[in-house]
């Protein structure tokens, strides 16, 4: 009887757990519309259920996309199941993954150590800043983080659970889908962290023919469906994502950034649980020979850090996979059985005291000083947050007796974190953590991303220019942004990039027409050709574009 209560323990802490997640997750959902990096995994959706092939995404009608499906055949039959492909239908694929990690790593938790370690680590992640967002946005990030921790969580059983044969075929099957999700890291990454652990552990045979063999089978034919649906141009595409990538050239390398971006990219992506994990890094190494587990997860943070810092293209959202082992590390930390110094969590319980005072203060000066604080707050920006931090300023203060209230609640914080740290209550410093971190995510992902989107959506504007231009051509230049064309919802038959001034040799010979630049270019555009007319301009955005048509013989111009 005890182990059956055992397991109703260990399910009832992770289906609590991925239901709070899921909960802070759904609330981000419909606060917005898609931005411009979302809609471009939601337009190949569109495609595949206009008729493409399953086995390529399609940017547009020609060019593939750079990442495999998983992702996109996901959100594909979520989409078919609602019977359409909404902001809602792409972004519930992350969503749901977002809460089905939550659910492996507390079952992983709860079964390493105890239910508590596992209902704690799953808050942990789905509070962390950056997991958070990208659990509620339509990212191919969040489904490759499910698929690569279900393979360390699976290489773990293999390694240290009877009936091991069966996790090492279902580990293979893991990082087979993690390839599916985003290529050959979701295949490097468990399995290179898995080799240096062994180098340090030195287990029993470990099956590497299978390991490898079953990821890259899976892999090697979508690649060959692929190809044959691609032709060259997949190809091209893939080596350029993959050895232009490693070697750093211009064309695939983007997001250049030094070798340490990463270290501080952790610290805010995971915050405000990254305060704790040096100490849940220390202290897990320091007890290595008694907790091979905390090694291992040790290991895999160390490694996507140090793996992905090898590259000279870098961006924050690559270190999502490393999330879930970092979240499990510092709860055990946290409640382990035998505390040693209460000095690794209580100076970071001071520091978010400090934090939220700070941030206390910075409310309080709204309400009395705003001006002030706003030319801090703006201080390094560069133009468009301006543009945007003075929207919102101007429009979405909020009053008095709100910012009021927030300035209590966070000296509140304050308050708890300063108690705790002083009593050494590792229970009141991470609820006090879950509590403020879930706080602040729920204002910034509701009301405050509601506001932003006021202001940087292209909805409307891609709805009126599709119900005004009906069937007629359009011709576009300086116009990349994929949110328009999802809203736009038409055939890319139309929808050409190209020089200034071929598009508008194209544009003037089709009298029935329309032309969408930029608010400058549409300036020039207009004072070079007579009898053209702006007939809608957006009015949200940064970049204000406008729609040119041609007009009638005796119209005005």
């Amino acid at each position: 009887m005890a182990p059956a209560k055992t397991n109703t323990a260990h399910l009832l802490t992770a289906v609590a757990a991925a239901l709070l997640g899921g909960l802070l997750f759904f609330w981000a959902l419909t606060h917005s519309d898609l931005s411009r990096r979302e809609a471009r995994e939601a337009i190949p959706v569109v495609h595949m259920l206009r008729g493409a092939g399953l086995a390529l995404p399609l940017a547009n009608d020609e060019n593939p996309r750079t990442k495999p499906p998983a992702f996109y055949w996901a959100s594909a039959l979520i989409a078919s199941l609602a019977g359409e492909v909404s902001t809602t239908t792409v972004r519930l694929t992350s969503v749901l993954a977002g809460a089905a990690t939550v659910l492996l790593i507390t079952l992983f938790g709860a079964r390493l150590y105890s239910p508590a370690v596992g209902f704690l680590a799953g808050i942990i992640l789905a509070t962390s800043w950056r997991y958070a967002y990208l659990a509620s946005h339509a990212r191919v990030d969040m489904i490759f983080a499910f698929f690569v921790t279900g393979g360390f969580i699976a290489l773990w059983r293999g390694l240290s659970e009877p009936g091991r044969g069966k996790h090492v075929w279902g580990a293979g099957i893991w990082l087979g889908l993690a390839m599916l999700a985003k290529g050959p890291p979701g295949w490097v990454l468990p399995l290179g962290a898995l080799l240096v652990y062994c180098l340090w552990a030195r287990p029993p045979a470990v099956p590497w023919g299978r390991l490898m063999a079953v990821p890259l089978g899976i892999f090697c034919v979508w690649m060959v469906l692929a190809a044959v649906e691609g032709g060259r141009e997949f190809i091209d595409m893939v080596y350029n994502e993959n050895v232009g990538r490693a070697i750093g050239r211009t064309t695939a390398a983007l997001h250049r950034n030094p070798f340490y971006y990463y270290i501080p990219q952790l610290f805010a992506g995971l915050a405000p649980w990254s305060l704790f994990l040096p100490w849940a890094l220390w202290l897990g190494l320091r007890r290595a020979s008694r907790e091979r587990s905390t090694v291992y997860l040790a290991t895999a943070v160390g490694f996507i850090v140090i793996f992905f810092s090898l590259f000279p293209g870098k961006r924050g959202d690559y270190l999502l996979p490393l999330y879930p082992m970092a979240a499990l590390l510092i709860a055990w930390a946290f409640l382990r059985k035998r505390p040693e110094s209460g000095r690794g969590f209580t100076w970071p319980a001071y520091l978010l005291a400090a934090l939220s005072a700070v941030l206390a203060a910075a409310v309080l000066s709204l309400a009395g000083a705003p001006e002030k604080i706003l030319d801090l707050v703006m201080e390094g920006m560069n133009s468009r947050d301006r543009w945007m931090a003075r929207l919102l300023f101007d429009q979405h203060l909020p009053g008095a007796a709100a910012l009021y209230s927030g300035a209590a609640g966070l000296l509140a914080f304050t308050a708890l974190f300063v108690w705790a740290a002083r009593v050494r209550s590792r229970h009141g410093v991470c609820t006090g953590a879950a509590l403020w971190a879930a706080a602040l995510l729920v204002l910034v992902h509701g009301p405050f991303a509601r506001w932003a989107n006021e202001h940087s959506t292209l909805k409307p504007f891609a709805r009126e220019v599709a119900a005004l231009v009906g069937d007629r051509p359009v011709y576009f230049f300086g116009l990349s942004r994929e949110d328009f064309f999802f809203y736009f919802n038409r055939p890319a038959r139309p929808v050409v990039e190209r020089p200034m001034g071929e598009a508008v040799r194209a544009f003037m010979a089709d009298k029935e027409a329309y032309l969408l630049v930029r608010k400058p270019e549409a300036d020039l555009v207009m004072e070079s050709h007579p009898g053209l007319a702006g007939v809608l301009e957006n009015t949200a955005a940064f970049e204000p574009y406008r729609l040119i048509a041609h007009a009638p013989p005796d119209a005005e111009r």
